[in-house]
């Protein structure tokens, strides 16, 4: 009897290791396809030559990686505002060497872009560092209050 409860066991923590490294997995692919979509967006709107697409995809994926250690560092100590105050130093930073390698005339459609994406983000309701909601607990107006 004991056997074959451990069996069990043995396959649910099996079964529940590979639904989670399928879903870390579809995560990077997701960012990777999300990262592609971004770079053909920027490479339209500002122009952009082969070599700085080479630069900037570099520059995209050396920030997806650092957020990715991030994320698993967030996992670890369950820090979100250490984590949130990261994310944001990190997309500056990325914006500044983006910015770095662009012309003039690139970097004003850069700005506009980025001005862009904010204002999207305010009228979806997302904040900067946040998911959508409205706070308080569980992130949901008149919940747990």
């Amino acid at each position: 009897m004991a056997g074959k409860i451990n069996r069990i066991l043995l396959m649910i923590l099996a079964f529940t290791a590979i639904l989670l490294t399928m879903n870390t997995f579809v995560f990077a692919e997701k960012q990777a396809d999300r990262q592609e979509r971004r770079l053909e967006m920027m490479k339209r709107r500002l122009e952009l030559t082969d070599g700085q697409i080479n630069e900037i995809r570099a520059i995209m994926e050396s920030a997806r990686l650092e957020a990715e250690r991030d994320r698993q560092k967030y996992r670890e100590t369950n820090d979100r505002e250490g984590t949130r105050e990261t994310a944001e130093i990190r997309r500056k930073a990325t914006e500044e060497r983006i910015g770095a390698i662009l012309n003039d005339k690139q970097k004003e459609e850069f700005d506009k872009m980025k001005d862009e994406m904010g204002r999207r983000k305010d009228r979806s309701g997302e904040r900067p560092g946040g998911r959508r909601g409205g706070g308080g607990k569980g992130g949901r107006r008149g919940m747990g209050r």
